[in-house]
């Protein structure tokens, strides 16, 4: 039953994710020419580099610093582009860095790329987000001059004052006739601007593009890889009453699969991995002295198959594009199925015949691995994770039977999208 469980989990997930897509789009470079391509996805701001294809028959990958890029643009979602602009960088919370004085500003001319949030023929609305102090800027362009939205609050007096002159320019310049949006009221958000530049547009019954973020699809934000290995397990099977011991090892081929969600968007930085690992039923003899008579007089028949759940938290360790190194740590659960049996020779009688009980099955998990490409070569080890058993029978012993073990894997794995 479990084996028919795994694989249908198994088969799931093969069957609802497929390969990672990229968007049609393109850039225009420092020279001035543009490359159409296809973009991966970067969220909603500007990103560092950006990752894209030539064509989508393409295995291969390239990038190019947003610093060498004039303009980017993914066809209807999302858009930036390079301007010099006069703007005014202020402190954390939006405070002017002239604290003293209502009046002069000390403005600079940056090169900035700016997030592009509507576009019309006759005016864009644009915005920039400061990483330092996460204070985010508003222009709007019209016939080739940008104008900063201004919005700032300084101290005079050692009274906090609030400039909102981004109102005054709207309403002098964007005003909407007989409309119920006051201009008075509007925040200093993208979500507020553009509701004002929508029903400014449409009240002008001109066409707008209206531009927001490069999510990830739900599948582009997952790694889907099954693996195959193999498991090198010891365990310690422990009598209480009378104090009784012995140790086995075996030796397991082991199939998985890695779930990996990844928490960034362009680079392989840290994910969350739900892995599932099945060893293949194992079983072993060997004998063995009961108690501390010689020569040996029983015989041990271990068998065992064993399905591990692993959620893992994963950090790579770039070495060179498409090579990463990589370290897991989690938290997870086993599920044994088998048995172990003691029998004494000369009466073939049974000492004991124990049954896997699953309780409390929680354990901890580490490893380590190196991914080149869509290849997955991983290495982890459970420590001593416990449990015990159902006794089916113990004719010569009568207390609490329990196990301990250590178990290391081996897998290669390779990516399906």
């Amino acid at each position: 039953m479990k084996k028919t469980i795994f694989i249908l989990i198994v088969g799931f997930y093969l069957q609802s994710f497929a390969q990672t897509t990229f968007k049609k789009g393109y850039f225009i470079n420092l020279e001035g020419e543009k490359k159409e391509v296809y973009i991966k996805a970067f969220g909603a701001e500007k990103p560092s580099k950006i990752y894209y294809q030539e064509n989508l028959n393409s295995n291969k990958v390239l990038e190019k610093s947003t610093n060498e890029i004039l303009e980017i643009n993914v066809y209807d979602i999302i858009k930036f582009i390079k301007k010099e602009v006069s703007i005014e960088f202020l402190e954390k919370g939006m405070k002017a860095k002239t604290k003293n004085n209502s009046e002069i500003f000390k403005t600079e001319n940056k090169n900035l790329v700016l997030k592009v949030l509507i576009e019309t023929e006759d005016f864009s609305l644009l915005s920039y987000l400061d990483e330092e102090t996460n204070n985010r800027y508003f222009f709007i362009e019209s016939k080739n001059q940008v104008n900063l939205l201004e919005y700032k609050v300084i101290k005079e007096n050692t009274k906090s004052k609030k400039i909102k002159n981004f109102r005054k320019f709207i309403f002098q310049n964007y005003k909407i006739e007989n409309s119920k949006l006051n201009v008075g009221k509007l925040n200093y958000d993208s979500n507020d601007f553009k509701k004002y530049f929508r029903q400014y547009i449409n009240s002008l019954n001109k066409n707008l593009q209206q531009y927001s973020s490069f999510e990830r699809d739900f599948k582009d934000a997952y790694n889907i890889t099954p693996t195959i290995g193999y498991s090198f397990l010891n365990q310690d099977n422990i009598n209480e009453t009378p104090s009784f011991s012995s140790t086995f090892k075996t030796n397991h081929i082991n199939i998985g699969l890695d779930i990996e969600y990844l928490l960034n968007n362009l680079e392989k930085k840290s994910a969350f991995v739900f892995s599932i690992n099945y060893l293949l039923n194992s079983k072993k003899e060997e004998d063995y002295s009961f108690g501390q008579g010689n020569p040996k007089n029983s015989t041990i028949v271990n068998e065992l198959s064993l399905i591990t759940l692993d959620l893992k938290y994963r950090y790579y360790i770039t070495l060179k594009q498409n090579n990463t190194f990589f370290l897991n740590a989690g938290i997870g659960g086993h599920f044994s199925s088998g048995k172990t049996t003691y029998t004494f020779n000369p009466t073939n009688a049974f000492i004991a015949d124990l049954k896997y009980n699953n309780v409390n099955p929680i354990h901890f998990s580490l490893g380590a691995g190196y991914n080149f490409k869509k290849y997955y070569l991983q290495a982890s080890y459970i420590p001593k994770f416990k449990g015990d058993f159902d006794s089916l029978t113990s004719e010569a012993t009568n207390g609490k039977w329990n196990y301990e073990r250590n178990l290391y894997n081996i897998s290669l794995g390779y990516s399906i999208f």
